[in-house]
C-alpha cells in the first residue's frame, strides 16, 4: 500500500471513502431530481384506504393470525426411544 504508515493509510482510505460516497450521493440525488422534475410530470394516484388493508382483505382475523404465528415459533418435542 504505497508505503504509508498505519495512520496515514487510514487517513488516505477515509478520504477516498468520503470522496467516493459524496460522488455517489450527488449522482443519486441528481438522478432522483431528473426523474421527478423532468420525467415525472404524471399525476399521482389518490391513495384509497382499500389499497392499504382497510378493506380487511388480509387482517380480518388478526387474533387467529397471531395465534398461528406463535405456534410456528415452537418446535415439536423430540421423542427418544
Amino acid at each position: 500500500m504505497r508505503g504509508l504508515g498505519v495512520k496515514d493509510g487510514l487517513m488516505a482510505a477515509a478520504k477516498a471513502d468520503f470522496i467516493s460516497l459524496s460522488c455517489f450521493e450527488v449522482g443519486l440525488f441528481g438522478w432522483m431530481a431528473l426523474m421527478a422534475f423532468v420525467f415525472g410530470k404524471r399525476k399521482a394516484r389518490i391513495c384509497t384506504p382499500s389499497l392499504y388493508g382497510a378493506s380487511r382483505a388480509r387482517t380480518g382475523d388478526l387474533l387467529g393470525a397471531i395465534q398461528a404465528l406463535s405456534q410456528l415459533s415452537y418446535s415439536p418435542e423430540r421423542v427418544t426411544v
